[in-house]
């Protein structure tokens, strides 16, 4: 969207949107401008909010695109929408000129992103899937500099708020609609069979949050793929690659009832997605980034997995209470690869590219405990998965601050115990970029699609 005009700010408040469907409150009457409505639609369906019934009509009639509505009275709306909308509030204050010469752009970049933050926090019930990207952009934005008391507050209400919601309401997830957007990483590939007939890329960047997404997405940006829909999903539990990604690709949610994702991948596609019995399908694990590869574009429906990210993470050295070095070292490698030119093709050769994730990762150091043989897997310094509750419990009682977590439908009877916050299992003294745990930077990845 243009943004230099008088209504700059109000269409930045948009484009910083990840829900599909936002509710506007114009205050101000601010959209009777005609040429701000055409800067709208550009990128909506935009509705002005005549009842209940039109309303349902029209996003039923527009389920695969983007909506804006428009509210300017305090009449009736109908609850269970408004509970999936983001609703952004347009007053006149929005067009006031920020001073001048006193702080550089990017110095309002990072207030507005605050600014949206601590709205979402102040809210009864969070939006999780809307404040991780916006948390993401603000500390990837703000990582050069010393973290703001303000974002250091942030972090520790997101913490202890994102761990409560994870205990009471994690269950809840595997109940809502994929139809418009997937929730969890299990419903990403029935997610896709829904969509259009064509051919399909997913590519999986192992171990990409979003502090990791926006590095990606600013190189990609300077190499001319700028046009995205970005959305984000949640990893299943406990956030490793063994258990995130596997659900991912074969769309069981269930870890006893895993099979290896060379054969869940094209078996899912086969029984569910459009002529999949009669597609050519193909899988290709541990690709490597550097190098286009022809024999990608000889199948209909491709997966890749690019492990750049996760190496990045678990090798990065010297970690601070920041990713600034591991996003330092994923920056200066990203000119070395392919990954703009592998996408490029996709996209000449007709086909819908989405990439996601598997799960992210965080800044950690250890607490002074180690779980030796019950670690699910050697690299796995974010949980220790228990094969029932007694040696759990036995586990727990080492320190009072681990977390027990059970979830019989993914988990089936064994029980995870996580370190708390940016801790993990280890010496006192180790720091490292790790995975596995409960953090929502681990937890709540991107999910996006690249748009020809």
């Amino acid at each position: 969207m243009k943004n230099k005009k008088w209504y700059r700010r109000l269409l930045e408040r948009i484009d910083h949107s990840y829900n599909d469907h936002i509710l506007v409150l114009d205050q101000g009457n601010l959209l009777e401008d005609v040429e701000l409505l055409r800067e709208l639609e550009r990128s909506f369906v935009v509705c002005f909010y005549g009842g209940e019934i039109k309303l349902r009509a029209l996003l039923k009639q527009n389920k695969d695109r983007r909506v804006i509505i428009i509210k300017r009275d305090n009449s009736y709306f109908p609850h269970d929408i408004e509970e999936c909308v983001e609703i952004i509030v347009f007053s006149k204050k929005d067009i006031e000129k920020p001073t001048s010469n006193v702080f550089p752009d990017r110095y309002y970049d990072l207030a507005h992103l605050e600014e949206r933050v601590e709205d979402l926090l102040k809210k009864g019930t969070i939006s999780w899937l809307e404040l991780a990207p916006l948390w993401g952009e603000l500390a990837y934005k703000s990582q050069k500099g010393k973290s703001s008391r303000k974002i250091l507050a942030f972090e520790d209400t997101i913490q202890t708020k994102f761990t409560t919601f994870i205990l009471e309401q994690y269950s809840d997830l595997f109940f809502r609609g994929y139809l418009i957007n997937p929730v969890t990483v299990d419903r990403v590939m029935p997610f896709l069979s829904h969509q259009e007939v064509g051919k399909k890329a997913l590519i999986c960047f192992d171990g990409m949050g979003f502090q990791e997404w926006y590095c990606l997405k600013e190189f990609l940006g300077n190499m001319g793929i700028n046009n995205f829909r970005e959305t984000s999903v949640f990893a299943l539990l406990p956030s490793l690659t063994s258990i995130s990604r596997c659900s991912l690709l074969t769309g069981e949610k269930c870890f006893e009832r895993f099979t290896t994702e060379t054969k869940g991948f094209p078996k899912f596609i086969r029984e569910h997605w459009p002529n999949g019995e009669r597609k050519t399908i193909e899988l290709f694990i541990k690709a490597n980034p550097m190098t286009l590869m022809p024999v990608y574009f000889e199948y209909e429906y491709v997966g890749i997995i690019f492990n750049l990210i996760d190496k990045i993470a678990h090798a990065t050295q010297g970690v601070l209470d920041n990713k600034l070095i591991m996003l330092n070292n994923l920056r200066q490698i990203l000119p070395e690869t392919e990954i703009p030119q592998i996408i490029v093709r996709f996209l000449e050769e007709d086909y819908r590219v989405f990439i996601t994730s598997d799960h992210g990762s965080v800044w950690c150091e250890g607490i002074g405990l180690k779980p030796s043989k019950y670690m699910v897997e050697e690299k796995a310094k974010r949980v220790a998965l228990f094969p029932n509750k007694i040696l759990a419990r036995e586990f727990l009682e080492k320190d009072e601050k681990l977390i027990e977590f059970e979830h019989k439908d993914t988990l089936g009877n064994s029980i995870a115990v996580f370190p708390p916050g940016h801790k993990m299992y280890g010496e006192t003294d180790h720091r490292a970029i790790s995975h596995g745990g409960i953090h929502m930077e681990e937890v709540i990845i991107p999910f996006v699609e690249i748009i020809q």
